[in-house]
């Protein structure tokens, strides 16, 4: 009899954790990664979107068409997540580039981040755009209180890269911060 008992209790607490596994993964796909992957693609020039819930944050990694403005997109993009997952998600951004592109970038992030450390924005972004344009690439630099937006394109292919320069020890004045 007691031997039936045990039988009994422990089906019973499989059979609620299974229940509850369940039930936990079918929230996670359907209450929070679907609807947000969903809001996510409706944003103009969102092509594909992957959400990813990792411990306490979450990643949304979203591939990109042609996009007139990067920074405007990625803070639709971050607001749209960050309203839906919370404050701990990081947003990945990519494009369609080319080897050509990747290489004119690998070229750029020394002077990057030497301009960076320099707090040189101004020849950053010039610097940036004449590399750029010496190369037949269109280029277009903007930044805001925590990052750099770098959109690059040729004739079919987009590079986008989107850099926090707060990290190395740069920031912008608190007054511009808020502007």
């Amino acid at each position: 009899m007691s031997r039936f008992r045990f039988l009994v209790a422990g089906l019973a607490f499989v059979v609620t954790l299974g229940i509850f596994i369940t039930g936990w993964n079918l929230y996670r796909t359907y209450g929070l990664i679907r609807p947000v992957e969903q809001q996510v693609q409706e944003i103009p020039g969102v092509e594909q979107v992957t959400v990813l819930l990792e411990g306490k944050g979450a990643v949304v990694r979203v591939t990109l068409g042609a996009v007139d403005d990067l920074k405007s997109t990625y803070r639709a993009i971050e607001q749209t997540a960050t309203d839906r997952l919370g404050v701990q998600t990081t947003v990945e951004v990519r494009g369609h580039s080319s080897p050509a592109l990747d290489r004119w970038w690998d070229e750029q992030q020394p002077l990057l981040y030497e301009d960076l450390e320099k707090s040189s924005f101004r020849d950053l972004v010039k610097a940036l755009e004449d590399s750029a344009a010496r190369r037949h690439y269109q280029c277009r630099v903007t930044m805001d209180a925590n990052r750099i937006y770098v959109q690059v394109s040729d004739q079919r292919s987009f590079l986008y890269q989107v850099v926090p320069y707060r990290m190395m020890g740069t920031a912008l004045p608190s007054a511009v911060q808020k502007g």
